[in-house]
């Protein structure tokens, strides 16, 4: 057998640095060789899996396309029947009380937009305070502090 041509000859000749060298070769070789097939072994099983998963998710989508198709009907009428309730409640409603409501949703838009001008106001007056306080903290020197001139 070819163990018994190759490799018991290489093994057992009288050089040991032949025998060394052509024992790493082997043991390595088979090492190797162990860990390329594992993970070719490994891709090829989850490869089929992968495979399978994805044939039962093509059949389940066509499944679901069909549902998502008559659920897309169903929801349309629905919108369409409460669109036509909502214009009816609309059409009852005076058109004395939606103005009353603009005018009050206007009133509080200027509260808004004052507060928003008092807070600009004062976040411009504390600025300097803020730039300060970022300069200090990126020196690692205290605020209070200052050097004494001398």
């Amino acid at each position: 057998s070819w163990s018994e041509v190759v490799a018991r000859p290489l093994l057992h000749s009288n050089n040991p640095v032949l025998t060394l060298g052509v024992a790493f070769y082997f043991a390595s070789f088979t090492i190797f060789v162990g860990i390329v097939l594992i993970n070719v072994v490994v891709a090829v099983l989850l490869e089929k899996m992968v495979d399978n998963e994805s044939e039962e998710q093509e059949e389940e989508g066509r499944e679901t396309v069909e549902t998502k198709t008559d659920a897309k009907a169903e929801v349309k009428a629905v919108r369409e029947e409460s669109e036509n309730t909502q214009l009816q409640e609309l059409g009852n409603a005076s058109l004395t009380e939606m103005e009353g409501d603009m005018e009050e949703l206007r009133r509080e838009l200027k509260l808004v937009k004052l507060e928003i001008r008092k807070v600009a106001e004062v976040f411009e007056t504390m600025e300097p305070v803020f730039t300060e306080n970022a300069e200090s903290t990126l020196s690692h020197e205290p605020l209070s502090e200052s050097a004494p001139a001398d």
